[in-house]
């Protein structure tokens, strides 16, 4: 009688057997792969890291994630927005990965930064792929609309003409007590004619943002802290004098001192 009882046991024993087997077997062809596109990555011609990169983007997994953010970050990496693309394409799973690289960003090290339009940082590839993860969010979709969106034409469109520029950012800077960065965008010739200030926490994701100016041509950022409230004070040229604007900067949003 105890022995089709033993024989289901057996069979019940096995196949738990397999089953972890086969688990293990695709962890590791997941690693094996994930190695393998990450050592293409390497690669002297674009066209292989352009493969790789599609190729890790198409797992979706955190460890692929990790793998894409570090090379968005590479200032050696000839094709970056390929892997923006590839991370946007992602969705949620790229957030945590691309949020750990940006905090490490060496663009935050020091003083705020003033940037040109066509200058290369890490931070400035990053934060685009971000804000595009976070397109569900209503303020950061009303964002993209304001600032522009690179990752909504095709990923060999270099045409940038119709987005605003990252011109200025800060290091890790206390709001409140929370610890947040700070960015100005400013516009081309089809942009409009205001400048966006960003809030957004260490990680990238979006505080509070606000269209500033008008048709002064924007000079330079500094941070101010006056009675404990830290202010973000834009110089702009207004004909022949420059004037200067100040936003007091909060966690509920940027306002303008009355």
């Amino acid at each position: 009688m105890n022995r089709p009882r033993g024989k289901r046991l057996t069979l019940l024993i096995a196949s738990v057997a397999l089953a972890v087997l086969l688990g293990a077997a695709f962890a590791s062809k997941d690693l094996i792969l994930t190695t393998w596109y990450s050592h293409r990555l390497r690669s002297e011609d674009v066209e292989e890291q352009r493969a790789a990169i599609i190729s890790l983007g198409q797992m979706r997994t955190k460890r692929s994630a990790r793998i894409l953010a570090a090379y968005l970050g590479d200032a050696d990496s000839p094709i970056p927005r390929v892997a923006g693309y590839a991370l946007t394409n992602m969705g949620e799973v790229a957030m945590e990965p691309l949020s750990e690289a940006f905090q490490t960003a060496d663009d935050f090290a020091g003083r705020p930064k003033q940037l040109w339009a066509s200058e290369y940082t890490p931070v400035g590839e990053m934060l685009p792929a971000l804000l595009e993860i976070q397109r569900k969010e209503p303020r950061v979709s009303s964002l993209l609309e304001n600032i522009g969106s690179r990752f909504t034409e095709r990923e060999d469109d270099a045409d940038l003409g119709n987005f605003k520029n990252l011109v200025w950012m800060a290091g890790v800077q206390p709001i409140e007590g929370k610890p947040c960065l700070i960015f100005l965008f400013t516009p081309t010739e089809f942009a409009g004619s205001q400048q966006t200030i960003l809030i957004t926490d260490a990680g990238g994701r979006v505080i509070a943002w606000k269209e500033v100016g008008g048709e002064p041509t924007f000079v330079s950022c500094e941070l101010d802290t006056i009675d404990g409230e830290l202010f973000l004070i834009v110089t702009c040229h207004e004909g022949p004098s420059v004037g200067r604007y100040p936003y007091r900067l909060t966690l509920r949003g940027i306002e303008e001192p009355r």
